[in-house]
């Protein structure tokens, strides 16, 4: 069996910064697994990666999929989000990523030679400010920022986000394939206004993003 190359793996994790990373850069990091293996990723200064290069590749049909994980470190990106909020968007995360990766694959709770095993952490959180997102879009001149941060997949003005950390790991031997941090927020564009929905967009296009990766992995490997 093949090792699994640094390119093609990093396709397993690139849509963390594809889908549209915003801010000064990831946060976090006592306390987050793999942290000290985590570089800078090659496409986006605003996210680390870990690809474990010397893993055996695999065609995974089945997943994993652990309760997500609130990072708890004083460098978190949560501010003044309650602890309720909190976990509430852990829990919406798993189940979200559990929907999603379901519509296709197997979600188990039991280690085989087949199955990933998909370990989260949310480390931040960002609530849209709906008053000030409504602004931006009846101002012309916020309008016109906002779609230049569309085109770029970068974070609008006002708009939520969500920063994840995790790891996927080979459920049957424990080896860490790859290891990822980065914030998430969908197109500035989206005609949202709830609190909210900025950050749920975001785990949803993860687990979209994650999916179809594993679906062009699957059809790579036939």
């Amino acid at each position: 069996m093949k090792r699994i190359s640094l390119i093609s793996f990093a396709l397993v994790v690139i849509f963390i910064i594809l889908t549209g990373c915003a801010g000064s850069g990831p946060i976090g990091g006592k306390g987050i697994p793999q942290s000290e293996k985590m570089t800078q990723h090659p496409q986006d200064d605003r996210a680390l990666l870990y690809v474990n290069t010397e893993a055996l590749k695999k065609i995974w049909s089945k997943f994993i999929v652990e309760p997500v994980q609130i990072y708890q470190g004083e460098d978190n990106g949560f501010r003044n989000i309650s602890m309720e909020d909190r976990q509430m968007m852990a829990d919406f995360t798993r189940s979200e990523v559990i929907r999603v990766l379901g519509e296709k694959y197997a979600i188990v709770e039991s280690p085989g030679s087949d199955t990933l095993r998909i370990k989260l952490i949310l480390v931040g959180l960002e609530k849209t400010n709906t008053v000030m997102r409504g602004l931006t879009y009846g101002n012309p001149m916020g309008l016109a920022m906002n779609l230049g941060k569309g085109a770029l997949g970068k974070q609008g003005h006002f708009l939520g986000s969500v920063t994840l950390a995790g790891e996927f790991v080979d459920s049957e031997t424990g080896i860490t394939h790859a290891a990822f941090m980065g914030k998430i927020s969908p197109f500035a564009l989206s005609p949202t206004f709830m609190p909210w929905d900025a950050a749920r967009m975001g785990i949803t296009t993860f687990a979209t993003d994650f999916r179809d990766r594993m679906d062009q992995n699957r059809e790579g490997g036939k």
